[in-house]
């Protein structure tokens, strides 16, 4: 631990960051000791027609009957691009499907399985077309932590009944899905309808959990929260260190406490970003994975240090456009009435802090922590 008082904090950034749209909290990282977690969750593909292997959680939205063996849907057979003879089907409430109420909700979770191979899962979803209600959560098996939530972010409604022209509707679409920071971890996938209407209902297929190579087909799934928020990985899984040597391999703490006086950092959960493990003189740039801004477009996150808001600073960037949408500093720093917390002091000590984005909701988002002042100390 660094307890040298000479040193500034102007240059030195401590952060967590907690993106949350859609959000969970952060829990300490514990494997599970059981080594027969199998890699793959039990009837993937609902191909025993039924849905064993699944467990509904709660409400009406899945039962005895959710499982089809339909190829097509509606007067112009189209097909529901499903796998096997089997999949799960959101208008499917009762034995007979002219009876679905769609205002059903509900929620209902895999078996659960060991992340290996590649750490890339794939999926397949229609429907859901309000993705905030609507979207499927992978989940640490046994903290309950949302670590993904992905929705069906291809959905159009346009130039019906032409899949060729880009309609997604009840026609599912793959999607492949980067968990590599998680691999080893136990984990489950919840499927969530919240949604009453307007195409709330789910149609999935085909969660395959183990790839040993990173798969090349399908889209890309759109996370809904960034990867790694608390570096609760105990490393930099998830981010990208882009310049500079202000971030590196140690730059993942689990101190609880700085110098004499014992501070708290004031973290949530085992770790956090600490600016104190490279030297306060270097400049750098770490960015975080992309994130799909959901939910009611808010964000919260930790942030330390930073004493010259203009050069240390985190911004968050449009992934897709390349386009900066806002900037936050640690505003809160006062290097006043050292050590005492309780009369205002603000150095290494994090603020939570939380950032209204609801302007840019459904866009695909980055985060990115900058140091850019050269310091010498005080």
């Amino acid at each position: 631990m660094i307890k040298a008082r000479t040193r500034s904090l102007a240059g030195i950034l401590v952060l967590i960051i907690l993106t949350s749209q859609v959000l969970a909290g952060i829990s300490y990282i514990k494997v599970l000791a059981d080594d027969n977690v199998p890699y793959t969750i039990e009837n993937p593909s609902f191909e025993t027609g039924d849905l064993t292997g699944w467990t509904v959680l709660e409400g009406e939205a899945f039962g005895d009957y959710s499982v089809s063996s339909d190829k097509t849907w509606w007067a112009e057979q189209i097909p529901y691009n499903h796998e096997g003879e089997y999949h799960l089907n959101g208008w499917r409430k009762s034995k007979d499907i002219s009876e679905s109420n769609e205002a059903a909700t509900g929620r209902m979770r895999s078996s659960t399985f060991r992340l290996g191979g590649s750490g890339w899962i794939t999926f397949r979803l229609g429907g859901g077309k309000n993705v905030n209600l609507v979207h499927i959560k992978i989940r640490d098996a046994e903290t309950d932590e949302i670590l993904a939530i992905y929705g069906n972010t291809e959905f159009s409604e346009e130039n019906f009944p032409n899949v060729e022209a880009g309609m997604r509707l009840a026609n599912m679409e793959l999607y492949r899905a980067d968990l590599s920071p998680y691999i080893g971890r136990t984990l489950y996938i919840e499927i969530v309808d919240n949604a009453t209407h307007d195409w709330g209902l789910i149609f999935a297929d085909a969660f395959h959990t183990y790839h040993e190579e990173v798969p090349t087909e399908g889209v890309i799934a759109k996370n809904f929260l960034i990867l790694n928020p608390g570096f609760e990985t105990g490393n930099l899984s998830g981010w990208t260190v882009v310049e500079g040597g202000a971030f590196g391999p140690n730059s993942v703490s689990d101190e609880t406490t700085w110098w004499t006086e014992q501070i708290p950092y004031n973290q949530e959960g085992k770790y956090h970003l600490n600016g104190w493990r490279y030297p306060e003189s270097e400049k750098g740039k770490l960015r975080s994975s992309t994130f799909r801004l959901a939910g009611c477009g808010w964000i919260t996150f930790k942030l330390g240090g930073g004493g010259n808001p203009n050069e240390v600073y985190i911004e968050v960037y449009d992934a897709e456009k390349n386009e900066l949408i806002a900037v936050f500093a640690n505003t809160e720093f006062a290097d006043i009435n050292f050590p005492n917390i309780d009369q205002g002091m603000r150095l290494a000590n994090m603020v939570q802090y939380r950032a209204d984005l609801s302007d840019f909701i459904g866009r695909t988002c980055i985060s990115r922590s900058l140091t850019m002042l050269q310091s010498t100390g005080d």
